[in-house]
Order: structure tokens, then C-alpha cells, then sequence
């Protein structure tokens, strides 16, 4: 605990208000044993000494002694967490630029049911926007002489989780 109110100090110096209102926040938690930061997980930002910052997830909590009420804490660093999901989200940006500007038609679907369209697949099923399609089964879209068929080799591509002859 004295380690980080050390490598805090700094950083309650520039932040004298948010400083002022944790430590009302935490005398209270000390006096009542309760406290709106208590029994739940939060994200904080910390900073080292050396200004490197530190993403954590905390769960403070209030623990009745025969002296008052103490307050626990358990803090793990999730920073390269947090940097996981960000690089996962610009993956997940470029890849959906990429399929929109395909001119190839690509759609999604979960149980039968279009969840995804791109543009090429829009102007390929005759559609002014997607909402004429979305949520629609996708056997709506295919002629059902074929819909045996279709279905055949989507359980083909589920089973062998690659994709099926044409």
C-alpha cells in the first residue's frame, strides 16, 4: 500500500480534486464498512515512478474487525489485456473495411438467418439496403430446388470446418 500511495503522490499532486473525494470516499468505507467503490470490480490507471501506465482491475472491499472496519484490496495488472482487445478491435476495423470494399458478395448468417451483408452482396441479391435482407433466412435468396443442396454442404462445411465443394 505505501508503495503506491508513494508512486501516487505525484499524480495527486495534479489531481487534487478526484485525490480529495477518494479520500472522503475511503474514510467513509472506514467508518461505515460501506462504500460505492466497494464489492465491485473497476478499472483504475496507475503510474510507476518512472511514468509507465498501468491498467488494473480492483476489488475493494470492507472487512469488520473487532476494532472498526479495515478495507481490503485485490489489484491485478490487466494492461496487456487492454492492449489485446485494442489491437483486436483495429484488426477487427481493417478486416471489416476489407470485406465492405470487396467486390466479391460476402454475407454471415447464425442458424439459417443473414447477419451480415456487404454491398457486393446487396447489389447481387437485388437489395436497396440491407434491412431488405438481415434477419431474412438465407433460403429466402436461393431457389428451392436447391435448398437440399445447400444445405448439404453447409453441414459438410460445419463438420469438417472448412469450406465445401461448389
Amino acid at each position: 500500500l505505501w508503495d503506491v500511495q508513494q508512486d501516487l503522490a505525484s499524480v495527486a499532486k495534479q489531481l487534487p480534486g478526484p485525490r480529495q473525494d477518494l479520500e472522503q470516499k475511503i474514510l467513509r468505507a472506514l467508518e461505515t464498512g460501506q462504500g460505492d467503490f466497494l464489492d465491485r470490480l473497476t478499472e483504475i490507471v496507475l503510474f510507476h515512478r518512472d511514468g509507465t501506465r498501468v491498467i488494473a482491475q480492483q476489488l475493494a472491499f470492507g472487512i469488520k474487525t473487532n476494532h472498526g472496519y479495515r478495507l481490503g484490496s485485490i489489484i491485478r495488472d490487466i494492461t496487456k489485456l487492454k492492449q489485446a482487445e485494442e489491437e483486436l478491435k483495429a484488426s477487427e476495423a481493417r478486416f471489416r473495411r476489407l470485406v465492405e470494399a470487396s467486390p466479391i458478395p460476402m454475407w454471415t448468417n447464425t442458424d439459417g438467418v443473414i447477419t451480415y451483408v456487404n454491398s457486393a452482396a446487396l447489389r447481387a441479391l437485388g437489395a436497396a439496403h440491407p434491412g431488405q435482407v438481415l434477419e431474412r433466412p438465407a433460403t429466402d435468396f436461393i431457389h428451392p430446388d436447391y435448398h437440399a443442396l445447400v444445405e448439404e454442404r453447409v453441414s459438410q462445411m460445419v463438420e469438417a470446418e472448412k469450406s465445401a465443394p461448389l
